[in-house]
């Protein structure tokens, strides 16, 4: 490989954005984090600003005038941005021979597979399935917001573990400890309370997504109507795997998770594998081993048409964590 390049993977989601500097060699020379650059969220000029932070700060710790190439996973987007978009979004912040841009959901599927074959179930606010197969056509599923769908989502669980506690306060479904949790996860004493709460003004999805965590406490302590909650949202993103699966037809393809309700609810990630194991016994699960910004990097050494070696995979991962431990 030719040294000297210097490659960019940036993770930009609703909230910050992550990007990290790595050498052809998989030596990581950098890492910054800064503002979202969804522009759809923060407008485009915001959005421009915080990038071009991002890159000279960057440019600052790595000691470098320009970067060879650069990747962006964007939460602004949900495929490939077509070149006017990039244009628009970068020109004149980037100086680099080759700038690439796709969905931030993308890149969390290229820290999984490296570019290969794979199945990644993304669950936190939101829900979705992204896959590859042997070319680099990309196959979807979900990822219709919360009006449409996000089964299996931490929106989702919140929101009917809200509904399940008000109606069981109208004495119209099974009781439950969500009763109770909900009013003391939004400080009230009386349900009806919740109106005014909801929407004056409309509360934000993701402080909604937010109670799932109280429907998890409420299935650790046995309250049955939690549970089955969360045993429908293992089986919602259960058939998420299993419809790309089918489409992809490459029995035995690793399947990765991530996201915060995988991540912070044990419950979920187990009953996801047993179904899977059930379901697509050949396939492995796993949270995916490399963060979205180096999924970032993997796929700026598959644009450019450099083969990921297992010597710079394992430099990466090492000069990764030396770097977070500073």
């Amino acid at each position: 490989m030719t040294a000297g390049k210097v490659f960019v993977g940036i993770d930009g989601g609703g909230t910050h954005s992550t990007a990290v500097a790595v050498d052809v060699e998989g030596n990581v020379l950098a890492k910054v984090t800064g503002g979202s650059i969804n522009y759809y969220s923060m407008g485009m000029e915001r959005a421009r600003d915080h990038l071009s932070k991002i890159i000279n700060e960057l440019l600052e710790k790595s000691k470098l005038d320009a970067f060879e190439s650069v990747y962006i996973g964007n939460s602004a987007l949900s495929q490939e941005a077509a070149p006017a978009e990039l244009e628009a979004f970068t020109g004149g912040i980037l100086d680099s021979d080759s700038v690439y841009m796709h969905s931030d959901s993308y890149i969390a599927l290229m820290a999984m597979t490296a570019g290969k074959p794979g199945i990644l179930i993304i669950s936190g606010t939101g829900s979705m399935g992204i896959a590859k197969g042997l070319s680099d056509e990309l196959l979807t599923i979900g990822g219709y917001g919360y009006l449409l769908g996000d089964r299996g989502s931490a929106y989702h669980i919140a929101l009917q573990g809200i509904q399940a506690a008000v109606a069981a306060e109208e004495r119209m479904a099974t009781s439950t400890a969500l009763q109770e949790a909900l009013k003391h996860h939004f400080a009230i004493e009386h349900m009806s309370e919740l109106i005014d709460k909801f929407y004056n003004p409309p509360l934000d999805r993701h402080i909604i997504a937010g109670f799932a965590s109280e429907v998890a406490k409420c299935a650790e302590q046995g309250d049955e109507v939690a549970l089955k909650l969360l045993q429908q949202a293992a089986h919602d993103l259960a058939r998420h795997a299993l419809g790309l699966e089918s489409r992809l037809n490459l029995p035995g393809v690793p399947i990765g998770v991530s996201g915060s309700v995988f991540m912070k609810n044990e419950y979920i990630f187990n009953a996801f594998k047993g179904l899977i194991k059930q379901l697509c016994p050949q396939s492995s699960v796993g949270l995916i081993e490399y963060p979205p910004e180096i999924g970032a990097i993997f796929a700026c050494f598959h644009k450019n048409y450099m083969l990921l070696e297992p010597s710079v995979l394992q430099r990466i991962k090492l000069t990764y964590e030396s770097l977070a431990e500073v």
